[in-house]
């Protein structure tokens, strides 16, 4: 029925839809340009990335940097999703480095803050649904959809690590090759959105013991796909459980980060990167500072010898093969007829977009400049320096969303200078 009203609706419409002879237009037009062949072979061939590649941009790059933080091993996520969390742990081992330098190869478990972090969020959803005075299925798919996924921040991890603690990485094994994290999020969202039904016949006052059945079999679920969390480890001859083991090694050390965007606020909130922090504690407070001054910040916690982490625009700017992150190094407006448009206005239409976390771990400086960052991904060894990326200066103006930075570096100065692009 629903087809047939279409199939009704676009006959009478027929001057305003696509014909054929408006498509013959188009192809004649397009055939006429040698041009677009060219670029078709050369995309059904090599695929969109390698066709696009600017050689010229590849050719620039030098791995060579004079300020870097000790290297420690490369994480490799697999398809899990917890880019955000390793990006995290390879700056905490900074942090401990500083405090004792064997802790540098101290293997934690991403794994561990990953199952918490979506039991939370089940929470939060279970709480929200139990509130309402009526739950619909429109209700309960639409929540699922918005609140039970693969994304968060490092404000999201430090209030996991606050809360949870932490455990060593053999006592939790992280995922491997045979996790499938987009299967695992499908198949919670059906069982929760099919749990829940029976929120929608339960009397309000009810709803909470209920939700703490529910919450118990998405436990198990998790349990099941993830690995069950230990309360308890050995480390060095001594029993520990993960909130002391974190207070022992870090204490509040987290706390003194902050998180900073070069992007003006308004429109920051308003846009597609923005991931609100749905659990735990209220939003993050986000500050605003022009690039340069965050560029400083950088330099000033990289030469303490402390890790970045930032969050960027990676789908349409990483090559893993050359282990460049660079928003020129694909002529996508060139070879797909795409307009250039501002950056503030590819983060508002999501066009750039929180696709990856990962660390600042090193930079080239000369005399009056910042050349380019070392980043450390966590995708395993991979690409011409193994896992490690070179990304230019400018990338900050143009692909990173966030960045967190040490108290201790943001003075009143460059906390003023916003950026009002």
């Amino acid at each position: 029925l629903f087809c047939h009203d279409i199939i009704i609706i676009r006959g009478k419409n027929m001057k305003n839809n696509m014909d054929l002879e408006l498509i013959n237009k188009f192809r004649a037009n397009y055939k006429s340009n040698q041009e677009n062949s060219n670029i078709e072979n050369n995309i059904r061939k090599n695929g969109i990335k390698k066709a696009c590649l600017n050689n010229s941009i590849v050719k620039k790059f030098n791995y060579n940097f004079n300020v870097e933080i000790p290297e420690t091993k490369i994480y490799n996520q697999y398809n899990s999703s917890e880019c955000y969390i390793y990006a995290t742990l390879r700056m905490i081992k900074s942090i401990l480095y500083k405090k004792e330098k064997n802790l540098l190869n101290l293997d934690l478990s991403a794994n561990y803050l990953e199952f918490y972090d979506k039991l939370e969020k089940v929470n939060v959803l279970y709480d929200k649904l139990i509130e309402l005075e009526e739950i619909t299925v429109d209700i309960i798919n639409n929540q699922v959809n918005r609140l039970v996924g693969n994304y968060g921040t490092f404000h999201f991890c430090r209030n996991l690590i606050n809360k949870y603690g932490l455990v060593l990485e053999k006592d939790m094994p992280d995922v491997n090759e045979n996790y499938n994290t987009n299967l695992v999020i499908e198949l919670l969202r059906a069982k929760i959105k099919i749990d829940a039904i029976s929120l929608m016949n339960c009397p309000k006052k009810s709803r909470e013991n209920l939700k703490i059945k529910l919450l118990e079999e998405a436990y198990d679920f998790l349990s099941k796909t993830m690995g069950n969390p230990p309360t308890e480890f050995i480390y060095n001859g001594k029993s520990y459980t993960p909130v002391s083991f974190k207070n022992e090694l870090l204490e509040n050390e987290l706390d003194n980060y902050v998180t900073i965007t070069p992007f003006a606020k308004n429109i920051f909130y308003e846009s597609y990167a923005f991931t609100p922090s749905i659990y735990i504690s209220s939003n993050e407070s986000i500050i605003e500072m022009k690039a340069s001054a965050i560029k400083k910040c950088i330099i000033k916690q990289l030469q303490d010898g402390i890790g970045v982490w930032f969050s960027c625009e990676e789908s349409t700017t990483l090559d893993f093969e050359n282990g460049i992150i660079d928003n020129e190094l694909y002529d996508y407006s060139k070879y797909l007829n795409i307009k250039k448009i501002n950056t503030a206005q590819k983060l508002l239409f999501g066009i750039i977009g929180y696709d990856h976390a990962m660390c600042i771990t090193g930079a080239l400086l000369t005399k009056n400049d910042i050349i380019q960052f070392k980043v450390d991904d966590s995708f395993g060894i991979y690409g011409k320096y193994n896992g490690h990326l070179i990304m230019p200066s400018n990338f900050l103006e143009n692909g990173i969303i966030t960045v967190v930075i040490h108290k201790k570096f943001i003075t009143k100065e460059n906390k003023n200078e916003k950026n009002n692009t």
